[in-house]
Formats: structure tokens, C-alpha cells, sequence
């Protein structure tokens, strides 16, 4: 027998056993995430943001406008509220997109509410640590699966950053 049928076999072992884990029980964050994420995805495709459309596209339109030319935000009388670095990372992302040729709205903000829904999942997965943390198994494993399923959270995914990020943002001063 050759060395590398002792590799090739102890491979196979190793493989089979980390899918094991992964596929069964013994790992519920995977599956937990794995929910969330197919969750998050349909908010994606489906919530295009109209519900609260005055929060949603206000850094969306000034990054557009400012990629288009226009430069509303230092031209005006009365200074915003927001914070440069928000609409900026904006500005630059749609930058980004429309030198690989992708020029469509839609298509942008399908990959902005993409970034924003991946984002999100970071609440499932702290939400599940601190409470493995703080109690049992089983007690995690419920808070995991109502924080990847409780429809406001993905839903509002796309919502709460745009509202939020500036906010929170214009706290920082650059």
C-alpha cells in the first residue's frame, strides 16, 4: 500500500465528519444562519425599500446625484444633519459599479439591500453567542432561529442601516 492512499483515506474521514457536524445538530449555528440567510435573501429581492422611501433614498439619491454631477450637498444654505462617510461609502460603491458597467439603479440597490441583508446576519449569529454564553444550548438555539426568522428584522434590514448608519455616523467627526 502506498502513502498516499493512507492521505487520500484519512481525508475522507476528516471530510465526512466536519460535514457530519455541520449537517447535524452538533452545529446549530450553521443551520440557524443558513435560515437567516435564505430569510434575508427574499427580503432582499422583495422589499425594495418603499415602505419608508423619504428615509431610504436619502443617501441614495445624494451619492446618485453626486456621481452624476450635481453636488447639492455643499452647494445649500443649511448644513445636513448626516454625516459625509455614509453617503460617501455610497458614492464609492456606485463608483465601483459603474466602472465594471453596471449603470441600472435597480441593480444597485439590489446589491446595496444584498450587502445590508448579509450585514444584518451579524445580529443572528452575536444574538446566538451571547446567549450560549448566558445560558443552555437550547435556550440559544431559540433565540437564533426568532432572530433569523422574525420577519421585522429582515424586512426592515435594508431600512434600519440607511436610517440608522447616518445617524450614527454623524456622530464621527472626519
Amino acid at each position: 500500500m502506498d502513502i498516499n492512499y493512507y492521505v487520500n483515506k484519512l481525508k475522507q474521514k476528516v471530510i465526512s465528519t466536519y460535514q457530519n457536524q455541520i449537517l447535524h445538530a452538533n452545529c446549530p449555528l450553521y443551520i440557524i444562519i443558513s435560515i437567516a440567510a435564505i430569510v434575508r435573501l427574499l427580503a432582499v429581492i422583495f422589499s425594495k425599500g418603499y415602505a419608508m422611501s423619504d428615509d431610504h433614498f436619502v443617501v441614495i439619491y445624494t451619492a446618485e446625484s453626486w456621481l452624476e454631477g450635481y453636488n447639492n450637498w455643499f452647494n445649500s444654505d443649511s448644513p445636513s444633519h448626516f454625516s459625509l462617510v455614509y453617503p460617501g461609502l455610497h458614492y464609492i460603491f456606485f463608483w465601483l459599479l459603474e466602472h465594471i458597467g453596471m449603470t441600472d439603479l435597480s441593480s444597485k440597490m439590489l446589491l446595496v439591500r444584498l450587502i445590508h441583508g448579509a450585514y444584518s446576519l451579524l445580529i443572528v449569529v452575536y444574538g446566538y453567542l451571547i446567549s450560549l454564553k448566558l445560558s443552555d444550548t437550547k435556550t440559544a438555539k431559540q433565540v437564533g432561529i426568532f432572530l433569523a426568522l422574525f420577519w421585522v428584522l429582515p424586512f426592515v434590514s435594508g431600512y434600519l442601516p440607511i436610517r440608522m448608519l447616518p445617524t450614527v455616523l454623524s456622530w464621527l467627526y472626519f
